[in-house]
């Protein structure tokens, strides 16, 4: 194999790593954020119906609604499951976007830039990455695992790439 040519092909390599590492990040941290979602509702729903039942002082249980309300409200003050959920978003839907890039850049740009210039968009994108990488939450196991399945399963393709289009 021609010097150019094991070039091409490393290059080719590299980018399809850095376009499946996002793929994998970006979709752990969409779903991470989802369960953080969920938490925020799940703690903030009950603790304003307590709440509320407590200052209506409708029933004779309205300490313990106020107690149980005030405790959900210190987990949710404590645990900020909003911000996260918002954190691991803007992270995932970055991981999501350099992945849509990489991508460009491994099947169009590829076949017009010469080497040098392509050797210098990959140093770029994997700059990205790694910068998305360290100020990126880590999400949650559960996150990973679904946006494994997902993928293995084949919901990250478009038709075009499944011969459909």
């Amino acid at each position: 194999m021609s010097e150019p040519k094991k070039t091409t092909e490393a290059i080719l390599q590299e980018a399809d790593r850095i376009e499946e590492d996002c793929l994998y990040s970006g979709k752990s941290l969409l779903n991470s954020a989802d369960v953080w979602n969920w938490v925020h509702y799940g703690l903030g729903i009950p603790a304003v119906i307590l709440g509320a039942l407590a200052a209506a002082d409708i029933t004779n249980i309205s300490e313990l609604c106020a107690a149980a309300a005030t405790l959900l409200v210190a987990i949710s003050t404590f645990s900020n499951p909003s911000q996260k959920s918002s954190e691991r978003s803007v992270a995932g839907n970055g991981y999501l976007a350099l992945c849509k890039r990489v991508r460009r850049f491994r099947e169009i740009d590829m076949l017009i830039e010469d080497q040098g210039i392509a050797r210098e968009q990959l140093e770029a994108l994997a700059e990205e990455r790694d910068a998305l990488n360290e100020g990126t939450p880590n999400p949650l196991s559960w996150g990973f695992n679904k946006a494994r399945t997902g993928i293995e399963e084949g919901e990250a393709e478009y038709r075009v790439d499944k011969g459909e289009a």
